[in-house]
């Protein structure tokens, strides 16, 4: 992941760790920033998605992710496209536009999403409470194709 966007803006500290222990499967230190409660929506393909109302039910669908891109051997990594967050003396918001890019066969494939995090502050600090994940679209690097074509290529 790359700090292009203002480090400053509320969140973006433990936003950009949320994605990076989510990408590489660090469940216990997910585990202190995110709410024990945290519920989260999460892209099952192109056109649907999973509620999960615990975070357990989170960590097994990420495992599960993070399970099937180990088996596909197509290196991932996530960059943020687009950062915005807001927050008042309790509770606050991320906004993040991101792609996670897979290398495969020489070919770079990218696919968007749209994620909302909201936050709330604890006594030990901010957690995140509930985020949502939607799916935006998949575009094929230039090696691979035209740049609007629209392709499923995980079940992620």
């Amino acid at each position: 992941m790359q700090d292009e966007f203002q480090s400053a803006a509320p969140f973006y500290e433990e936003t950009t760790r949320i994605f990076h222990l989510m990408n590489v499967g660090r469940f216990e230190e997910l585990n202190h920033l995110v709410d024990v409660h945290c519920s989260a929506v999460v892209p099952t393909s192109e056109k649907s998605s999973q509620t999960c109302y615990l975070r357990d039910e989170w960590h097994r669908f990420l495992f599960e992710q993070i399970k099937t891109i180990d088996e596909s051997e197509a290196p991932s990594d996530i960059k943020f496209i687009d950062y915005r967050a807001e927050d008042s003396d309790t509770m606050g918001w991320s906004l993040v536009h991101f792609y996670r890019a897979y290398t495969k066969g020489g070919q770079v494939r990218r696919k968007y999403y749209a994620a909302t995090l909201l936050w709330k502050l604890f006594q030990d600090g901010w957690r995140a409470f509930h985020v949502h994940v939607s799916p935006d679209h998949i575009e094929k690097d230039d090696m691979a194709g035209t740049s609007d074509t629209r392709t499923k290529i995980f079940e992620f």
